[in-house]
C-alpha cells in the first residue's frame, strides 16, 4: 500500500553505506521509521528533500509490522533553514523532537501532538533577539520551551492543576496566591498553605509570581504569550524545575536534552551580554 502524508523529521541515522533510516512523526500514522535507499550517495533523488526538523510531504510503501517502510517520494514543505546557524533554537528543537520520539508509540495517530511539534519548531526557528535587547533571545526561547512543555502535558492529559488545591479542592483565593504555595509533582498540582502540612507529597514550593506565569501560559492559546513575558532568573528556575519534575515523573523517561537546551540558553544570554558590554 502506498501512503501519502505530511511528516516531520525526528531523527536520521545511517543504515548502510548508501542508505539512511529516518524517523518521522505523522498526524495520521503516528511515529514511523522509513528507509531512504541511496540517500548517502553523492547524487541521489532525495538530496535536499529532507533534513532534521523539516516538514515534508512524504510518500512511502507501507509495510506495517514487516520492517522499515520504503520512501518513494519526499518533498520539503518547511525547511526551517534558521536552524543551520541559530544554535540556541536548534538545541530546543533537538530536545523537543527527541522527546516526541520517546513518548510517541509507533503507528498511533497523534494529530494534536503533530500540530504542537510543528508549532514548536516554527517558534524555535524564529524567536530571535530584537536588536539592542541583550538576553531577550534567551528569555523568549526559554519561556517558549516552558510554554510548549506545559501544552505537551495538557495534550497528554497530564496538565497540572493550578487553580485549586488538590487536597481540599477549594479554588485558590486571591489572598492564597499572594504567598508561596506547595506543589506536588506526584499528584500534579498546587496545594494551599492550609493543606500543605497534611500532604506528604507536597515537597516543592512556588512563588506567587511564578504561579501566576504558569496559570497565564496554561490559559493562553498562542505561543506569542511566551514572547510577551521576560522571566527573571528565579522565575525561570522555579518554573523549569516544576515542569522538568512533572515530565520526568509522569512520562517516566530521561530528558537529558532538556538540560542541554536550557544550559545553551544561559550560555547564549551570557555571551550576548558580554558582547553588548564590550561595545559600550
Amino acid at each position: 500500500m502506498i501512503i501519502k502524508t505530511e511528516a516531520i523529521v525526528l531523527n536520521i541515522r545511517p543504515y548502510s553505506e548508501s542508505s539512511q533510516i529516518v524517523g518521522w512523526l505523522t498526524p495520521e500514522h503516528g511515529r514511523i521509521a522509513t528507509i531512504v535507499k541511496g540517500a548517502q550517495r553523492p547524487r541521489n533523488i532525495f538530496l535536499g528533500q529532507y533534513d532534521l526538523f523539516y516538514t515534508c510531504e512524504l510518500v512511502f510503501y507501507l509495510r506495517q509490522f514487516q520492517g522499515l517502510h520504503i520512501v518513494k517520494e519526499c518533498f520539503p514543505l518547511k525547511h526551517r533553514g534558521a536552524f543551520r546557524t541559530y544554535w540556541p533554537g536548534t538545541a530546543c528543537a533537538s530536545y523537543f523532537c527527541g522527546l516526541a520520539a520517546k513518548i510517541t508509540p509507533m503507528y498511533a495517530p497523534q494529530p494534536n501532538l503533530y500540530k504542537l511539534l510543528e508549532a514548536a519548531l516554527d517558534f524555535f526557528s524564529s524567536a530571535r533577539r530584537p536588536p539592542g535587547r541583550p538576553g531577550r533571545e534567551r528569555s523568549a526561547l526559554e519561556a517558549g520551551l516552558f510554554w510548549f512543555e506545559l501544552k505537551l502535558l495538557g495534550a497528554l492529559g497530564l496538565a497540572p492543576r493550578l487553580d485549586a488545591c488538590l487536597q481540599c479542592h477549594q479554588p485558590l483565593a486571591p489572598e492564597a496566591i499572594s504567598r508561596p504555595v506547595s506543589f506536588s509533582t506526584a499528584r500534579g498540582g498546587v496545594i494551599c498553605s492550609r493543606c500543605s502540612g497534611q500532604d506528604k507529597a507536597a515537597a516543592g514550593r512556588i512563588a506567587p509570581d511564578s504561579l501566576a506565569l504558569l496559570r497565564f501560559w496554561q490559559a493562553s492559546q498562542n505561543a506569542a504569550a511566551a514572547l510577551n513575558v521576560v522571566c527573571s532568573e528565579r522565575q525561570a528556575g522555579e518554573i523549569g524545575a516544576i515542569l522538568g519534575n512533572l515530565l520526568r515523573h509522569h512520562l517516566e523517561t530521561e530528558i537529558t536534552g532538556r538540560e542541554i537546551a536550557i544550559a545553551i540558553q544561559k550560555l547564549s544570554r551570557s555571551t550576548a551580554f558580554d558582547k553588548e558590554r564590550s561595545r559600550n
